[in-house]
């Protein structure tokens, strides 16, 4: 029944907190929160005094902490310059003075020799400790390193803080900045107002790459100016004509012709898109440097791709009648990137090209570097011009992942400008040393090009390859993925029962530390070789595995091959890894972001608008072979699918993965091999007679005989009888397949007693000698 009204207006409201909650419950809930306070309070004690642990400065009475020695910087305080290395060398550990071995003395040398004041600067390294003889430094020793260098920065009070290398650099600034894009350049520190950051080579690296050298003494210089000055160098710029209008560049070509009767134009493009065959692509700026000094930067587009180009097509014809004239001459850095965007506008400066700053340095060092951004600091005073954009970028890496289409043009004008000044000015130093190595015709009587002539036809013809790209087709990749995925997890099934049987079920195959644990700890098999490639045996020597905290037993490929026999899983691990490289690289469908010019993503994602692979080629190869990219087409595994049958089956190989590449319609492909014609050609050009007698002798191979006589290696018969090379050479004469056949059987010893199979001796001794201890 209702209760009457007059009843309800007086019973009171009811408190939710009071009826939700007990007394004694929100007593103890109170409890809990003071607890959880104190508790929270007591961890971040804790965690600030591990962060503070370690001394932030050590006097000369008390220098070590927790067992090591630290050792504090060497010069003098105050200093207007302070140099940073990476750690303590051997021979600092040994008096306990930074700077004092090798690549103190290499630095000191190089310094003086500019003429720099060692005794006015201060020297110090980021890491206050030694290291072991292989350890590198650690995300961990900056940590604990970098409050002790801090206190030595403030103590030294130093105008420039000089960093040695990308370690040091992490420690100074406390910031991932890559090396590369600073080094030479004055920067403002990120937290200590009025410091400025130089960075420059380690020496340690310079002593293992000499040829490294003038470019340590060039970032020396700059330092050396510092010192006597007292002021940082400001870097020339250039002042560009901009142009937005179609009738601007009809006039700027007029004036060009009028000018400069046989112009020497260096080109550069700032693009947006993922190549020139990408729909949403579109050019922003082009850059014209025409005279010393004198550049014009023609705007097609504002940031992020609003136009500000009158009459686009009208432009494109005006660029097109002056880049293709033939009184023209045209130049720049890596030409041929800039020359496909043009091609795809209709602009053809192919014929044109007579100067590629990139592939002169290349002649010239083939060890590079051969970025302009290198070569600016080589050859020019313009310094890091590139530093703003460069930063920029870093900062917006998703709005620039196509290109520079959201760059602020305040950045990108001046940089655009310099971009094609600084190859020009670059040219006028490479040019006498090109003259006179590179471009003298080649021959007995000068009947071949010169290597310049040579070097840019190869690049015109890398043009056709990579314009023209390779047709795939996809009604045979599809399956071809799917059979691969298929067996991948199949043989994964059948590793994950073979492990679980050995007594360690959560096995991960893709795990290096699993794969070592499995082979070492669980099957007790012997270790091949350490991470380093060097033979575990001489490495290790009786200590075995309990030194592997400093020589870590290797998994790789060739360790698996040769322990396959021991146990199935072993095996099976291996086709794994084979399988796996396989669909990991190559088929496999691509993931959200993966596309024709990421990393990775398989073949599928690098296929283009058109239906074909267009990969990129490089002539910047020492051996003279060209590198390739997006995808290694060179790469396609060819020795990984010969093992195809033992992993699918007899009968059920898939097709070799070359075969997705198809021809045009109307046109075959023709495979070919020129084997070996590089060691025929070094040959020829050493006059080794030896080499020359070991590739053309029936009965002979080049790899055999080197191995032979590098280990003086004996070679026996099944019975163990020694076989003279005389009777292997006669028997290739009278019969090659007979010769084949006797040749498997043969047998390898060496000094020490061990005797090899052909199939080992093939992939051991002749691929890593080093990784089995083959050998006197």
């Amino acid at each position: 029944m209702d209760k009457p009204a007059e009843i309800i207006a007086t019973v009171p409201d009811p408190d939710p907190d009071y009826y939700q909650e007990p007394p004694e419950d929100r007593a103890i809930n109170r409890l809990e929160e003071e607890l959880d306070s104190l508790l929270a309070a007591k961890a971040s004690r804790k965690k600030k005094e591990e962060e503070n642990r370690f001394p932030t400065w050590i006097e000369e009475s008390a220098r070590t902490f927790e067992g090591k020695v630290w050792m504090r910087g060497t010069g003098q305080i105050p200093s207007s310059v302070l140099i940073v290395g990476e750690k303590p060398g051997q021979r600092d550990r040994t008096i306990e003075q930074v700077f004092k071995g090798p690549v103190g003395k290499l630095l000191n040398n190089r310094l003086s020799a500019a003429g720099f004041d060692c005794s006015k600067a201060y020297f110090t390294c980021c890491i206050k400790y030694a290291l072991g003889k292989d350890e590198s430094v650690s995300a961990k020793d900056i940590k604990a390193c970098r409050p002790f260098l801090m206190e030595e920065i403030k103590r030294v009070q130093p105008r420039v803080v000089v960093c040695l290398g990308s370690q040091a650099l992490t420690a100074v600034t406390g910031k991932g900045i890559g090396i590369t894009t600073i080094r030479g350049e004055f920067i403002p520190h990120p937290e200590i107002p009025g410091l400025m950051v130089y960075a420059m080579h380690n020496p340690a690296v310079v002593l293992r790459s000499p040829e490294m050298m003038p470019a340590l003494d060039r970032d020396i210089q700059n330092l050396v100016d510092f010192q006597k000055t007292g002021t940082i160098k400001v870097r020339p710029t250039i002042v560009p004509e901009i142009i937005q209008t179609a009738q601007g560049v009809e006039d700027l070509v007029v004036k060009i012709f009028q000018k400069y009767p046989q112009p020497l134009i260096f080109v550069d493009l700032e693009w947006d898109g993922k190549h020139w065959m990408d729909p949403k692509r579109y050019l922003r700026t082009a850059q014209l440097g025409y005279a010393d000094g004198k550049a014009a930067v023609v705007e097609f587009r504002f940031e992020n791709g609003v136009a500000c180009m009158d009459d686009e097509p009208r432009a494109f014809w005006a660029l097109k009648a002056l880049l293709e004239d033939p009184t023209v001459a045209i130049g720049g850095q890596n030409v041929i990137a800039d020359g496909e965007w043009l091609l795809s506008y209709g602009i053809d400066i192919r014929p044109r090209v007579v100067w590629d700053t990139m592939l002169a340095e290349f002649l010239l060092h083939e060890t590079g570097p051969w970025g302009l951004e290198e070569l600016t600091l080589a050859y020019t005073e313009f310094g890091r011009y590139d530093l703003p954009v460069a930063q920029w970028v870093k900062e917006n890496r998703d709005l620039c992942r196509h290109g520079y289409g959201a760059v602020p043009r305040e950045l990108l004008i001046p940089y655009g400008a310099l971009d094609v000044e600084a190859p020009r000015q670059i040219m006028y130093r490479q040019a006498p040393l090109i003259e006179k190595d590179f471009m003298q015709p080649r021959g007995v009587n000068g009947e071949y090009p010169s290597l310049w002539d040579t070097t840019l036809e190869i690049q015109r013809l890398i043009y056709e390859l990579e314009l023209t790209g390779l047709p795939v087709d996809r009604t045979r990749l599809d399956p071809l993925i799917k059979q691969y995925q298929d067996t991948r997890s199949q043989i994964l099934g059948m590793i994950t029962t073979e492990t679980a049987a050995i007594g360690f079920p959560a096995f991960n195959a893709g795990s290096p530390a699993d794969v070592s644990k499995l082979l070492f700890q669980h099957l007790k098999l012997s270790p091949v070789k350490t991470t380093k490639g060097r033979s575990w045996a001489n490495q290790v020597g009786n200590q075995g595995m309990d030194d592997s905290t400093h020589y870590a037993p290797s998994t790789d490929h060739e360790t698996l091959e040769i322990l396959q026999d021991a146990h199935p899983v072993v095996a099976h691990l291996l086709q794994f890894r084979q399988v796996d490289q396989i669909c990991k690289s190559l088929l496999r469908f691509p993931k959200e972001g993966e596309d024709e010019v990421s990393t990775g993503g398989g073949l599928i994602a690098k296929i283009w608008p058109d239906g074909r692979l267009h990969p990129h080629f490089s002539q910047l190869a020492e051996t003279g072979r060209f590198r390739h990219s997006r995808p290694n087409v060179a790469n396609f595994p060819k020795k990984a699918e010969g093992a195809m049958a033992d992993i699918f089956g007899k009968g059920k190989v898939p097709p070799g993965i070359r075969s997705v590449v198809v021809p045009p319609p109307g046109m075959v492909l023709i495979e070919s091999d020129f084997i070996q014609a590089e060691l025929f050609v070094l040959a020829g050009l050493s006059g080794d007679q030896n080499m020359m007698d070991a590739l053309t002798t029936p009965g002979k191979d080049l790899h055999d005989v080197t191995a032979i006589n590098s280990f003086k290696l004996r070679v026996m018969d099944p019975e163990g009888k020694d076989v003279p090379p005389e009777f292997l050479i006669e028997l290739a004469r009278r019969d090659k397949k007979a010769f084949e056949a006797f040749q498997k059987t043969l047998r390898y010893a060496d000094l020490k007693g061990g005797v090899m199979t052909r199939s080992e001796f093939k992939d051991t001794i002749r691929v890593s000698a080093k990784a089995v201890n083959f050998g006197s």
